[in-house]
This record gives structure tokens, sequence and C-alpha cells, in this order.
């Protein structure tokens, strides 16, 4: 008879582990489904994002090919834009840089 009470209390205590066990694998389970989808949310995010700056890169490629190629000038330094455009050029990049640096 007191070997009963001894393997019920074994038992019992077996059970409780296994049972504490189970609830940190559900739990584990939960968080990494929550971060999966956060994570698989943020990376559809990015590349909306990448998609959207690829297309302005091309714009600003179309607007480079379409500009007239100016005859070159010995005495200044050669260029395909004239001040203007150069600085909204300038600014565009800048603005496409300052977001890919956001989120990198």
């Amino acid at each position: 008879m007191d070997t009963q009470p001894t393997d019920k209390n074994t038992l019992d205590a077996s059970l409780n582990a296994l049972w504490e066990r189970a609830r940190s694998a559900v739990d584990l389970i939960f968080r990494l489904r929550e971060e999966n989808r956060a994570l698989t949310e943020r990376v559809r995010d990015l590349e909306q994002r990448l998609h959207s700056m690829q297309q302005q890169v091309r714009e600003v490629q179309e607007q480079l090919k379409a500009q007239p190629i100016q005859p070159v000038n010995r005495d200044s330094p050669p260029s395909l834009l004239n001040n203007g455009d150069r600085d909204v050029l300038r600014g565009r990049v800048k603005e496409i840089l300052a977001k890919l640096d956001a989120y990198l």
C-alpha cells in the first residue's frame, strides 16, 4: 500500500511536468506565429516601398534618356543637364536615398 501513493505522486508529478511543458510549447508557438505574421507584414510593406522606389528610379532614367544631348563646351565641365534639371534630379535622388536609409 505504501507504493501506491508514491506511484500516484510520481505519476501526478510527471503529468504536471508534461502539462507545463505543453503549455510552454503552446505559448511559444503562439508568440512565433505572431512574430511571423508581423515579419511577413513588414516584408510585404518593404517590398511595396521597394517597388515604388524602383518605379521612381525608372522615371528618372526615362527623364534622363529624354533629355537632348547638349554639345560639349570645352571651356566648362561636361554636363547632360542644365542647372535647374540637375538640382531637381539631385533632390529626387536625395529623397530616394533618404527613404532607402529609413527602411534599412
